[in-house]
């Protein structure tokens, strides 16, 4: 049922967005059926495309304004108004996890011919090679981010640490690309 309690059909054509408080790192969707909603969700959506030709990184941070519709009745619908840009980290800054250790059935065909030698757990762990030094600043500065309070919203939420970095308006080289080198 809709709002005013009438049957609708429930198969509708439904836009999603994702948002993302980078104050917070609360995640929100917003859902709509209407054609304003899709309207406003394909703007954004083009300009999105267009600045990760230039930047694939970049992330918009929007606000949600209103506007009209293009007919006789100039109903409203929403709008999404691009106040800046940021930059999430790229897939290749972030460390790798090491590959699965790869064991070996002790009923396999292969293991009952050739066994393996007995290894202690403690053989199969590196050792560091940095000195006490090094592993007693680490220590301190564990305890410095520790001690460091939790930021708070002015509603109290929890600030959370997305991420992301700022990023600059592309410049016009960067939007054309079509220098010419002689």
């Amino acid at each position: 049922m809709n709002g005013s309690g009438e049957h609708e059909n429930p198969y509708k054509w439904t836009t999603y967005l994702y948002l993302l408080n980078t104050k917070t790192g609360e995640l929100s969707t917003l859902s709509g059926n209407t054609t304003g909603f899709n309207m406003a969700v394909g703007e954004l959506a083009d300009q999105v495309d267009f600045m990760r030709e230039v930047r694939p990184n970049a992330l918009p941070i929007v606000e949600l304004e209103c506007t009209t519709m293009p007919n006789e009745y100039k109903t409203l619908r929403p709008k999404f108004r691009i106040v800046g840009w940021c930059e999430r980290e790229s897939s290749a800054a972030a460390p790798a996890l090491p590959a699965p250790e790869q064991k070996q059935l002790e009923h396999s065909t292969t293991a009952a011919a050739n066994p393996a030698p007995a290894e202690k757990p403690a053989d199969k762990i590196a050792t560091p090679t940095t000195s006490t030094t090094t592993t007693k600043k680490k220590k301190k500065k564990k305890k410095k981010k520790k001690k460091k309070k939790k930021k708070k919203t002015k509603r109290g939420a929890t600030r959370v640490d997305t991420g992301l970095k700022p990023m600059a308006e592309p410049s016009m080289d960067e939007i054309l690309n079509d220098k010419i080198d002689f």
